[in-house]
């Protein structure tokens, strides 16, 4: 597998090949994220407002976060499509922007997203639950302790930048978690006949012994994390480091083809041996 630096000047020169397309999907997705927070900050504040008439709160809130997973299982296809496209771009194969949406035009393409991308929600869900049900513990204990030392004092803002550097651990651990998952949407780019299971298994058996790479690769990338604090780099940065990624999961599958490869002509030599 190629090393980081190999990897980032490759990314670099694939780049030049798609700075426009992929800095308009920064903004396709960032406009996403918007639009579905808006959505349910609007449905919450609407049903909380005649809750007390017309229907209980959980039953508000239950369609609030209904309303986010439609919406979110709406973004997926285009979410799906845009790791397409990407890996392509790594891999040196030029293709159309529009590629980006293919999974809407198909039936079958868009259900099996679906059902793919539910899938993978599933398995990753217990551990999400767990990790922000021990944030929200962190931050109703530092909540009560506010009320008896003083929200001024001292020991409450020690407390609360505690409770937010472990809110920030547990996120990591949720990706390192996740990660055996990563290569999922890129599998299924690459082989779309194959079924979710297999494309989950697959996933879980690439990432075995490779998670440490992925996790080097992207720790090399936080010095670029100081220049997104005035916003506008991002526009560029979120972009590159999207492509790294994605760079890093194609060596992972490029490199447990060669092996596939490898042990096909060792079989196939032993057979005409034979």
């Amino acid at each position: 597998m190629k090393k980081t630096k190999e990897l980032k000047k490759h990314v670099l020169e694939r780049l030049v090949c798609c700075w426009g397309e992929s800095c308009a999907v920064f903004f396709i997705i960032l406009g996403d994220l918007l639009v579905i927070a808006l959505a349910v900050m609007l449905a919450y504040d609407y049903l909380v407002k005649f809750s007390s008439t017309d229907f209980p709160v959980w039953l508000a809130a239950l369609i609030t976060a209904l309303l986010a997973a439609g919406l979110w299982l709406a973004v997926a296809p285009f979410a799906y499509g845009v790791r397409w496209y990407r890996i392509q771009q790594v891999r040196g194969n030029t293709v159309f922007a529009r590629s980006m949406f293919s999974c809407y035009t198909s039936l079958k393409k868009l259900l099996q997203v679906l059902k793919l991308n539910s899938m993978l929600t599933l398995r990753r869900f217990p551990s999400f639950i767990l990790i922000c049900g021990a944030v929200a513990a962190e931050f109703y204990m530092v909540n009560e302790a506010g009320k008896v030392v003083g929200q001024d004092s001292f020991l409450y803002t020690a407390s609360a930048a505690l409770m937010l550097l472990l809110a920030a651990i547990g996120f990591c651990l949720f990706l390192v978690l996740s990660l055996k998952y990563a290569p999922v949407p890129y599998l299924y780019a690459l082989e779309p006949d194959s079924s979710p299971k297999e494309i989950i298994a697959k996933s879980k058996r690439l990432m075995k012994n490779n998670s440490r790479y992925i996790v080097e690769t992207m720790c090399s990338m936080t010095g670029w994390l100081a220049p997104c604090l005035l916003i506008f780099p991002m526009i560029f940065i979120v972009p590159y480091f999207q492509m790294v990624y994605t760079a890093a999961i194609n060596e992972i599958i490029e490199q447990d083809a060669e092996k596939e490869n490898i042990a096909d002509d060792e079989r196939q030599f032993i057979s005409n041996g034979i």
